[in-house]
């Protein structure tokens, strides 16, 4: 069958199943996401003066810590959180935010900041407007505004929350309590806006789908749930491998073949292995080689989840390894050696139908 048959045969069945191109390649729930409303209030970082709300944080962990300037167990709780924060930054778990939040509505932002430098708290410290104490004391009871008995809670990142927990705990302790909220969370899309793809409610997203890169050339950020809708071919690879280099020639010649047929819906994205490696020397190497498509540097969590999902292969370049997510966010199973324009052609075809 010639390319252009093929192309008039997907584009019926992308109708067929109603598949919606959107011009951003973004994706947006069926159904809202339900927040309550102290998520939704607006905060300010004392520090920076940056502006922001709970509910900003969709797709990450976040560990709340009510307190208040004057309280001496609040400053042994938050010296503990100080010391899980370095812990989870030590195993790079990357995707946690710790808030400290102030009971004292009626304090400046400058004496706020003055405290965290004083006792070396580096993470966001707020003041809570009375409208958010008072919707927090709604939801979770007067013990949020008693900061000596050292209430905390998680938002899971679905957006959902734990129960107030109170009591001074080791940074063990606390760790503990995170990764537990980890494991209860319900997968997460990205943050999205209207307009654009409808992802059914039955999506179900593995973790490595949802784990933030950076394009080496451009500098945006994205996931690869970015592109549900849309053929995804994803090829691991190495700046020092001399196999990915024939296997991404290839792939640039495919490429230009698709887009000669008018083939504008299928993304290629290549992924480093290296996760030492900067931006700019992947840009760099990219852009020496002739290759103008996406690349990113996957960090160790990705890899791990990759590695978790496929096997070791997938961290073996000389192997080029390579695998299909297709429009409905399912995937195939990796295939491996280096393989013609023609060969990664029919592939894509058979996946995107």
């Amino acid at each position: 069958m010639h390319m252009r048959q093929l192309t008039g045969l997907i584009a019926i069945l992308l109708c067929f199943v109603g598949v919606v191109f959107a011009q951003d390649d973004d994706v947006v729930l069926e159904d809202d996401i339900e927040r309550p409303d102290w998520q939704q209030m607006e905060l300010v970082d004392a520090n920076t003066g940056e502006t922001f709300t709970l509910g900003d944080f969709y797709g990450q962990t976040v560990f709340v810590e009510p307190m208040a300037t004057w309280c001496t167990n609040c400053r042994a709780q938050l010296r503990n959180v100080r010391e899980a924060i370095e812990q989870l930054t030590e195993q790079e778990i990357d995707d946690v935010v710790f808030i400290a939040l102030s009971v004292e509505t009626n304090l400046s932002d400058e004496d706020l900041a003055d405290y965290t430098q004083e006792h070396e708290f580096d993470w966001t410290f707020a003041v809570m407007s009375e409208d958010l104490l008072r919707a927090l004391v709604d939801e979770f009871g007067r013990t949020i505004t008693n900061p000596p008995s050292t209430p905390h809670f998680i938002i899971r990142k679905d957006g959902t929350y734990t129960d107030v927990e109170t009591g001074i705990e080791t940074s063990d302790e606390i760790i503990e309590q995170i990764l537990t909220a980890i494991e209860e969370s319900a997968p997460t899309l990205p943050p999205t806006h209207e307009d654009d793809i409808m992802i059914p409610d039955n999506v179900e997203w593995a973790d490595w789908q949802l784990i933030e890169l950076t394009n080496a050339v451009t500098g945006e950020t994205f996931t690869l749930a970015d592109f549900y809708g849309q053929t995804v071919f994803v090829e691991p690879m190495a700046t020092w491998c001399t196999n990915c280099r024939s296997q991404l020639r290839n792939v640039r010649d495919a490429i230009e073949q698709l887009e000669a047929d008018g083939m504008e819906d299928i993304v290629f994205i290549a992924l480093s292995v290296e996760t030492n490696l900067s931006d700019e020397d992947l840009a760099d190497y990219a852009a020496t080689q002739g290759f103008d498509w996406t690349f990113a540097v996957m960090p160790p969590d990705m890899l791990r989840a990759l590695v978790d999902e496929f096997g070791r292969t997938i961290s073996n370049p000389p192997s080029t390894p390579h695998f299909i997510i297709r429009p409905d966010a399912t995937f195939t199973d990796v295939v491996t050696g280096i393989e013609s324009s023609s060969e990664i052609i029919e592939q894509l075809m058979q996946e995107a139908s």
